[in-house]
């Protein structure tokens, strides 16, 4: 896999006059990519985009809305596993499903226990590695009537919190 990183490199060195050989080695490349990307977008501006269809026919979609969601809606624990939903799957519907789909059975459960679960609680963990962060809090300290040789002494007190 060549990075973009190697793609300029070789093309400054084919603008300096380098031979492609010369460029190849440069940029830890072949010669074969450096005839190739040569001219052109970079290799990340080439990448295309996720795939979003099917490539074959879901085997559960028949069976989701009458048999998988009632039991997903009766579990809000998530204790049911995607493995016993398809052992049941397949005792009320013998030599249809196969421990081949497991994972498909995984996905769309995942998706649904997401979409129309229960709420999960959300935390955020929080670091505070010791000597980068430090809380600060300045207090007005004019009320407390502190004077210096019969003036009255305008001060903040600062304090800090690691």
């Amino acid at each position: 896999m060549i990075t973009d990183r190697q793609v300029v490199l070789l093309r400054q060195k084919l603008m300096e006059g380098k031979t492609q050989q010369a460029a190849a080695a440069a940029s830890a490349t072949s010669e074969r990519s450096v005839r190739r990307w040569q001219r052109g977008a970079l290799p990340s501006q080439r990448k295309k985009s996720e795939r979003n269809w099917r490539t074959r026919a879901d085997p559960f979609s028949d069976v989701w809305e009458s048999d998988v969601v009632p039991l997903l809606r009766s579990d809000p624990e998530n204790e049911l596993s995607a493995t016993a939903i398809l052992e049941w799957l397949d005792e009320r519907h013998p030599g249809r499903f196969g421990r081949s789909q497991l994972r498909m059975l995984q996905r769309r459960i995942r998706d649904q226990r997401a979409l129309h679960g229960p709420d999960r609680e959300v935390y955020f963990e929080q670091e505070h590695p010791p000597g980068q962060e430090a809380q600060v809090d300045f207090t007005h300290c004019s009320e407390l009537g502190v004077t210096i040789g019969g003036e009255p002494f305008r001060h903040l007190l600062y304090s800090t919190s690691f």
